[in-house]
């Protein structure tokens, strides 16, 4: 297994020294020792290191906390700070760095291995929410749908690529603003609803279906829209905002025009092919009960003929 790679940024020679001993004593692996801010900086740039221990009051021009910003924006990597000082300031600005730690000089060997234990451990979780938050967000950038999510007081965090091009709007005029002042939504795209859909997912989480309502962003033109929204929960199920739905239905809308018209023309067709295909009948009923008659008066004369003919006969 490889041993956890740590530097000490340390502007007391002895105290970094010090440290040093115990780290290797507790099975870590120092890849250096710095007393200024640049020092670690330029340590970190050819030394893979997992973790730094960097001391607040360093001399030079940057101090630990100006270096632990540097360090966090060009390496990625935790840092704990040490110091002998913990005025509520200084505590302040380390806190602006998002530390994994803050010991208090002088520490234990014991409470130093638990914060840094506890600062790796920490830096993995990151990673993986970090890494997990970066997939949710390349599938919900990858799909056709428009998606815009807010926290539980309407606020908007998150709109995806189809969404800015759906609602023909960059996502920075809508990011932090009141979804219920930026976004309307109307029953005839016409008249504002009375009470907002989102509203309802964000006091009780009742799940909200819309397959045609009116939507309206800011000054831009009304549309016609398929609408979902969810509530949306933290891991211990406590509603922690909402995610909005929204599918583009004009197409659809034009289809079903189409065919009504199509289903309009097609009984049109049909009433006319009917009441032709009936005066035909008509007209062939008409015609065969003429030919009947037609017939009825041949055979009648036949048979008069007969008669005829056949009492002649008797006579000679």
């Amino acid at each position: 297994m490889d041993l956890k790679r740590i530097l000490i940024v340390e502007d007391e020679a002895i105290v970094a020294k010090d440290i040093e001993l115990r780290l290797k004593e507790m099975g870590y692996e120092v890849t250096g020792m710095a007393s200024t801010g640049d020092k670690a900086l330029s340590i970190l740039a050819t030394n893979p290191t997992d973790l730094v221990l960097m001391d607040i009051n360093l001399k030079g021009k940057m101090d630990g906390i100006d270096t632990a910003i540097l360090v966090r924006k060009t390496h990625d990597i935790p840092v704990v700070f040490l110091t002998a000082y913990a005025d509520g300031p200084t505590f302040e600005r380390a806190k602006l760095t998002d530390p994994f730690g803050y010991i208090l000089k002088p520490f234990e060997e014991r409470a130093l291995q638990i914060h840094i234990e506890i600062a790796f451990h920490k830096y993995q979780v990151e990673k993986r929410i970090k890494s997990r938050e970066k997939w949710i967000e390349s599938v919900l950038n990858s799909i056709n749908s428009a998606v815009i999510a807010t926290d539980i007081a309407g606020k908007i965090t998150y709109i995806n690529p189809s969404a800015e091009a759906f609602l023909d709007i960059q996502s920075t005029q809508l990011l932090e603003q009141s979804v219920l002042d930026s976004i309307q939504f109307h029953d005839d795209s016409v008249h504002p609803m009375l009470t907002h859909p989102i509203q309802l997912v964000l006091r009780k989480g009742t799940p909200q279906l819309f397959d045609q309502i009116g939507l309206r962003v800011q000054d831009n033109p009304p549309k016609t829209v398929q609408l979902s929204i969810t509530g949306l929960r933290d891991h211990g199920d406590q509603l922690i905002g909402s995610v909005m739905g929204l599918s583009d239905i004009s197409r659809r809308r034009e289809i079903e025009r189409d065919l009504r018209i199509a289903q309009q023309s097609l009984s049109s067709r049909i009433e006319e092919s009917s009441k032709s295909l009936r005066k035909k009948l008509e007209h062939t009923q008409m015609q065969l009960t003429l030919n009947h008659q037609t017939i009825k008066q041949l055979r009648k004369i036949e048979r008069r003929y007969t008669h005829l003919v056949g009492g002649n006969g008797a006579d000679e």
